[in-house]
């Protein structure tokens, strides 16, 4: 077994590794201490969980594992129930003979050392450092008199790529009515979260360009800054890896910024399992996430739900049904969806007639045309989306996809470059032909008196 990956629940319920109720937070680390335990005279190889400094940490290795269990173990025989709960939490670790890390048979086949990965969706955008920096971002911005009706005002201006319409809906809201009081917590789903921060980035860097704007505010829109990037995104295709330097130290420029804005009373013990991410990507090749398990839940409660007490059998029967459904559904689906036209229809006349005189065809020729066209695996662009165009290097408007022969084009709207950065003249009447596959990315975008803004985001390169 080569990699698990799971929410912080899970491991606790897998390894019987304590989390954040323990001394020692992280799974991994053997020296570091969660920082409302540390003792006044703590000394080195000890280190605090709000240590940025990846070098200073002691990491456990299989054997180093293998002995606190059989510490565990053997103390458990001399020690009574408050003492054996005072040294668990001490080690981070709960006492269990069956578990996974006792069964000599389960790690024979894997080292959860070298296996573990921490969810990146969970560390971030579930409960995570996303919604802890907003909510303090939206705490500061309350203090200094700033409305977030401003805030929902500009996310209202943006529209998502269609294919991510729904996610947009959700994302477009998330600043709706929201007054950062003391006891209001901001939240949003992870879905949400990833649509938003693109947005949200782009008001930010509007905003600290005001004038008058205080140190305090100042800190706290850098540390947001600073977290607010693509490069979860890239480390999960699948040569991931080789933004392993870029993520390490993207993520400890991020929490050394917030420290400085919040301070260290408010570095959460994700903030340290992110530290250990750039490695295993470096160890796994990219970092998958649990968007999809998470999506799965609502299957599984379709049948539990059903039941009205868990005899004997019951979870062995649910996962029976499990899998039949998971079975039954990737057989009636395309897992990837290739480069193509989605929904292709023949070309009518008027269409016909744009492609040839346009490219200068002669022959009749059948042709298939689409509003939506798949411009990379699983990558859809739609008529009206904005998208970066690869050659010619370009912004331009998605009018449609047309196929025939062995060729697939898009023909867009070419918009012009002005001199405001992610801003572009709307053009209507300069149109062109491009390779469908020369689409870099469907933008989130707004556009006011003939000027469309982009949203920057980044991509991943050819």
């Amino acid at each position: 077994m080569k990699m698990v990956v799971s929410d912080e629940a899970a491991l606790k319920a897998m390894f019987q590794h304590k989390g954040a109720s323990g001394k020692l937070p992280c799974m991994l680390c053997r020296n570091v201490v969660l920082r409302r335990y540390a003792p006044d005279d703590m000394a080195a190889p000890l280190v605090l969980h709000t240590c940025t400094d990846e070098s200073r940490f002691l990491q456990h290795d299989l054997p180093s594992l293998l002995n606190l269990v059989r510490h565990l173990e053997a103390r458990s025989t001399v020690l009574n129930k408050g003492q054996m709960s005072e040294l668990e939490t001490a080690l981070g670790f709960n006492r269990a003979p069956l578990g996974v890390l006792s069964s000599e048979t389960v790690l024979d086949h894997m080292d959860p050392t070298k296996a573990l990965l921490y969810d990146w969706m969970h560390c971030y955008v579930v409960g995570g450092l996303f919604q802890l920096e907003v909510n303090l971002l939206m705490g500061v911005l309350a203090e200094a008199k700033v409305k977030m009706s401003d805030l929902d005002t500009f996310f209202q201006q943006f529209q998502w790529p269609k294919s991510l319409e729904s996610k947009g809906a959700g994302a477009k809201k998330v600043f709706e009515h929201k007054k950062k009081a003391k006891d209001d917590e901001w939240k949003s789903s992870a879905s949400e979260a990833l649509s938003a921060f693109p947005v949200l980035r782009a008001w930010l860097d509007d905003f600290r360009k005001r004038p008058g704007i205080s140190e305090k505010v100042q800190g706290s829109i850098r540390s947001c800054l600073a977290l607010c990037r693509d490069l979860l995104l890239l480390c999960s295709t699948d040569n991931g890896a080789r933004y392993a330097n870029d993520l390490r130290m993207a993520i400890v420029r991020h929490l050394n910024l917030f420290q400085q804005a919040h301070g260290l009373h408010r570095f959460i013990p994700k903030a340290h399992l992110v530290l250990h991410l750039a490695t295993m990507l470096e160890r796994h090749g990219q970092l998958v996430s649990c968007f999809v398990h998470e999506r799965r839940h609502k299957e599984l409660k379709r049948f539990a739900n059903e039941l009205d007490n868990f005899q004997a059998g019951a979870e062995k029967h649910i996962m029976r049904e499990m899998i039949l459904c998971h079975i039954d559904d990737m057989s009636n689906m395309d897992v990837i969806n290739e480069v193509g036209l989605i929904d292709a229809k023949p070309a009518t006349a008027d269409v016909i007639a744009h492609v040839r005189a346009t490219l200068g065809l002669g022959g009749a020729r059948p042709m298939q045309v689409s509003g939506k066209a798949y411009f990379r695996p699983n990558r859809a662009a739609h008529t009206g989306d904005v998208v970066v165009v690869a050659e010619p290097e370009s912004i331009a408007e998605v009018a449609y996809h047309v196929a025939f022969d062995n060729y697939l084009l898009t023909c867009v709207l070419f918009y012009e470059e002005v001199m405001t950065e992610n801003c572009f003249r709307v053009r209507r009447d300069r149109v062109g032909f491009i390779r469908t596959r020369d689409i870099k990315a469907a933008c989130i975008f707004s556009e006011k008196d003939g000027i469309c803004r982009v949203a920057p985001q980044m991509f991943e390169a050819d």
